[in-house]
């Protein structure tokens, strides 16, 4: 992730990073869509449901303070690193 965003998540060193289990939910949502296209109107699966949906929820939330505080620093005029981020 830093090299996308210059934001260093620590998803190597530590295996309980919430970022990490985050992803792995969402990876398990779009496995399970595939599997079986009508998992979301099962009644039995909605624990698992609201799990994926907060997962995203995680990850766009993390997503957009990255990029507000980018943006906030651009507009300070702070030295900001060459990244994708900033290419977008």
């Amino acid at each position: 992730m830093q090299v996308a965003f210059d934001v260093d998540i620590d998803v190597t060193r530590e295996k309980n990073s919430p970022f990490l289990s985050a992803i792995t939910k969402c990876f398990d949502g779009i496995q399970e869509c595939l599997r079986d296209p009508f998992w979301r109107v099962s009644v039995t699966r909605f624990p698992f449901q609201r799990s994926v949906s907060e997962a995203v929820k995680f990850i766009r939330g993390f997503g957009k303070k990255v990029i507000q505080e980018r943006r906030e620093a651009v507009l300070r005029g702070d030295d900001i690193p060459h990244d994708v981020l900033t290419s977008i």
